[in-house]
């Protein structure tokens, strides 16, 4: 990482002179940013928002569809891995020359429909359902993920993408989700790289981390799905697995899973990007909620999300979370039916309301173009806002509306049973479901210094705001975030949606 920025790996005397160096002359560093802008590349996140019907073809612009994803001629093998299933609908979205012949593995985590499902796939020959074993009857399969593998000719080559969505109509058309894909995957040669972030002689980290969550499944089909993985090239993935296992985890395996795996990359890898170590704010956002108290949140989920390699550089960002209001959900496509996934108890909401408001922001997603699409989409993002996006003459947005300092995207909802629940004075992690994430951050790009910013439908590539410290030859990733930015607070006339408008 010699040609990466100058960031601090440890805290000590260089930090400070660095800093002033940097930002010694604003007006010159301004200028010099906005002139190597124009000079900039662009990199691909892997990062989309899907299709949604009821937004314009602008707002759907550089979207995904079930179909984009698990739609390839060449498949052979395809591994779905979900909470709710819809079989019909997953073999619609297939190519027609191989639904009957690839072969289909479905896992998935909705009890209630195993018979339901077991059924459907009898009509299919080639697929077959399998559904992991939980630890208690709150535990669940919510992660969702689709594995495939293809062959054109004799070439051999996989893809995976990590997806907020249920494989269900609904899902794919009528909500704001999000979907993490990898480039391709060729088979592994000689010459596959090594690297300290993005490649090893043993593989990949992106793919010991995907490989050990699957191993934690203790399932036949599984285990050889690891097998197959580990014929793959992982090391063009830029990315880091951020995963849920069910189970009462210690010694080293507490930072293996949820709040504490993600606390402890933060901490090992991720320096905060200049411009957001002063001023930053941590948005997190999911569709349901789960029970928690107050001292979970602010003394175990907060505490990890603001962990960082450079905390003294660094002031304390507020967390807060982002939820759609009741006006913005009975204005929105799905009306009232987004109870169906909007899954803030009433009860669960009377116990939070005495505290939980103060950290809650509208969901406003017209700008992001979902105005009127709710989110079943989950994510996790800390980031500067830009208070005043430049325009240019036809009054479109060029500036991002933020610098990114990571961005987790992500099957877990807000709760215990997604994150864990540390106990015994925080030698063991409890968690109940099985989830699945990744996680972007800017020095995952080895090759040169790279800054993510916030884009959208009508700002695809955006420009960095003027607090950006960027020079020629830098990299933009940009990634569309869906809801409002600068982040609104609730005010005293808002409130929240919760079951109880349609009880």
């Amino acid at each position: 990482m010699s040609s990466k920025r100058s960031r601090e790996r440890n805290e000590d005397a260089e930090t400070e002179p660095k800093l002033k160096k940097a930002f010694s002359d604003p007006r010159q560093n301004v200028h010099e940013s906005k002139r190597a802008a124009e000079q900039s590349q662009y990199a691909d996140s892997g990062v989309n928002l899907t299709y949604a019907v009821g937004c314009t073809e602008e707002e759907n612009y550089d979207t995904v569809t079930l179909k984009d994803i698990i739609g390839d001629e060449n498949l052979q093998e395809l591994y779905q891995f979900n909470f709710t299933v819809d079989l019909h609908y997953l073999m619609e979205n297939l190519d027609e020359n191989v639904k009957t012949r690839a072969k289909i593995m479905v896992i998935h985590g909705m009890k209630e429909s195993i018979p339901i499902i077991e059924a459907t796939a009898l009509m299919y020959p080639n697929v077959e359902i399998y559904s992991p074993k939980m630890m208690d009857r709150w535990g669940v399969h919510h992660s969702k993920c689709m594995i495939l593998f293809c062959q054109k000719n004799s070439i051999r080559y996989a893809r995976i993408a990590v997806v907020t969505a249920n494989i269900c109509y609904a899902d794919w058309n009528k909500m704001c989700q999000a979907t993490y894909r990898t480039p391709v995957l060729p088979l592994k040669s000689e010459n596959t790289e090594a690297g300290e972030l993005i490649g090893s002689e043993h593989g990949s980290p992106f793919e010991c981390d995907f490989i050990s969550y699957f191993r934690a499944y203790n399932m036949k089909v599984t285990n050889d799905l690891c097998e197959k993985l580990r014929l793959y090239d992982f090391t063009k993935c830029k990315a880091v697995i951020i995963a849920s296992v069910p189970g009462y985890h210690q010694g080293r395996d507490v930072e293996k899973w949820g709040l504490k795996r993600l606390q402890h990359i933060l901490t090992k890898k991720v320096d905060i990007v200049p411009e957001c170590q002063k001023q930053s704010i941590i948005l997190t956002q999911s569709s349901s909620v789960g029970k928690f108290t107050e001292k979970w949140y602010t003394e175990q989920f907060a505490v990890c999300m603001r962990g960082c390699r450079n905390p003294l550089s660094c002031s304390i960002p507020q967390v807060k979370f982002i939820y759609p209001t009741i006006e913005e959900v009975c204005e929105s496509v799905t009306g009232l039916e987004s109870a169906g996934f909007l899954r803030m108890d009433s009860a669960t909401y009377e116990k939070l309301h005495s505290w939980f408001p103060s950290y809650l922001c509208k969901w406003e997603g017209k700008v992001g173009g979902r105005q009127k699409i709710m989110p079943h989409y989950k994510s996790y993002t800390r980031l500067r806002a830009n208070p005043q996006t430049k325009v240019d003459a036809t009054g479109k947005e060029v500036e991002a509306r933020a610098s990114i300092a990571w961005h987790l995207v992500t099957s877990a909802n807000l709760s215990r049973a997604a994150w864990g629940d540390l106990q015994k004075n925080g030698t063991q992690l409890h968690i109940r479901h099985y989830e699945l994430g990744i996680l972007l951050y800017p020095d995952l790009w080895e090759e040169q210094e790279t800054h993510i910013l916030a884009a959208n439908h009508q700002n695809p590539m955006p420009k960095p705001p003027d607090f950006v410290p960027f020079k020629e030859g830098n990299i933009i990733v940009p990634i569309r975030i869906p809801y409002g930015i600068p982040p609104r607070n609730y005010t005293s006339s808002d409130h929240c949606w919760t079951t109880a408008f349609v009880e």
